[in-house]
């Protein structure tokens, strides 16, 4: 199941390679020998490996266009980004309020008595974070190991409140990230009018917050803007396959 998770997952994006690199590194970090020694970690290798074996095999014969894609990105596209800033835009786009939440979930992973048997998914998410922090990458490629994160904080929030007999901390999260994400979700996703969105992004002073491409300006953010004209495209697409002789249709 899990060779076939990882052959999807590469069809669809080379995170999985970087994910992967992440676990393994993990695991031998924490010394899960018997992880390592396992032939069903190998044999869940060897079904990803044969699944993502073609498109490797596309990609050699045809000059490597993927890779040249993300060269191009990284180089011309993409905002070159410190790791503060890689960091910032980060806690933004997670909703700030977040932060001791994954934070503490980090923490709880890493060095609980109680998290010993799952200590390598804290280091998997650190070195995955770690890998685009310096890779000049779009803060939101590492969003996919948060809810690991954000679920351990949740554990150590309740373990907490159960240790020191406190209701109070379980609440609080829980109202918070309640609150705090119905305000910020129209930032995200496409809920309100242009001009009502403008408004109200400037309103909680966040306009500027998160700036992903060169040449954006003060235009609207990319991930929006990508919502527009999917419309007239299709129309100019159907224009141009009709005015197409019918031989070539066919």
């Amino acid at each position: 199941a899990v060779g076939v998770l990882f052959g999807t997952g590469l069809l669809n994006k080379y995170t999985f390679l970087v994910l992967g690199f992440s676990v393994l590194l993990s695991l031998i970090m924490t010394k899960r020998w018997e992880v390592l020694r396992s032939r069903w970690l190998y044999i869940s290798g060897a079904v990803a490996l044969v699944m993502f074996l073609p498109h490797l095999l596309w990609q050699i014969n045809n000059g490597w266009p993927t890779l040249e894609f993300m060269h191009n990105a990284t180089e011309f596209k993409n905002l070159s980004l410190s790791p503060i800033a890689f960091m910032s835009q980060l806690t933004i786009g997670l909703n700030p309020l977040t932060l001791p939440l994954w934070l503490s979930g980090v923490l709880y992973l890493l060095f609980s008595k109680e998290t010993k048997e799952h200590r390598f998914l804290g280091w998997t998410a650190v070195v995955f974070i770690l890998v685009y922090l310096f890779q000049n990458s779009k803060f939101f490629y590492v969003l996919p190991v948060f809810p690991v994160l954000l679920g351990s904080g949740a554990v150590a929030c309740e373990r907490f409140s159960q240790n020191y007999r406190f209701s109070w901390p379980t609440w609080v999260v829980g109202v918070t990230m309640t609150v705090s994400g119905a305000l910020l979700m129209p930032l995200a996703v496409p809920l309100l009018p242009v001009d009502q969105f403008v408004s109200y992004a400037k309103t909680l002073g966040l306009w500027d917050a998160v700036r992903m491409q060169n040449n954006e300006g003060d235009a609207m953010p990319i991930h929006i803007v990508y919502r527009f004209g999917w419309e007239e495209v299709v129309d100019a697409t159907g224009a141009a396959f009709n005015a197409l002789p019918q031989h070539e249709k066919d």
